[in-house]
């Protein structure tokens, strides 16, 4: 037992996977898949969007009582245009 030898540790080297090469078509697809989420998500998104606005149309107070929304009101803008020409036909006479 005396003349037992010295005991060498083994050294075992791990060696990584090596990287897949990454070339031009790859990144051209991974952008036209992001883009292509990117429209998905604003699409869906208009979407809940313009469905919120057309349902709160609906739900607004008289709308169901055949009252007009602020919308058809207008602006009026027929008025003003016979103002405006009221005003030149005035200064046109001085």
């Amino acid at each position: 037992m005396l003349l037992q030898q010295p005991i060498m540790p083994v050294i075992v080297k791990i060696v990584n996977k090596p990287t897949p090469e990454v070339g031009v078509a790859d990144i051209l697809l991974e952008a036209i898949g992001l883009v292509g989420l990117l429209l998905l998500g604003a699409a869906l998104f208009g979407l809940l969007l313009g469905g919120a606005l057309i349902w709160f149309k609906f739900k607004r107070p008289g709308a169901r009582e055949g009252k007009p929304a602020a919308s058809d009101y207008g602006f009026r803008l027929s008025s003003i245009a016979q103002a405006a020409t009221f005003t030149t036909e005035r200064t046109e006479k001085a």
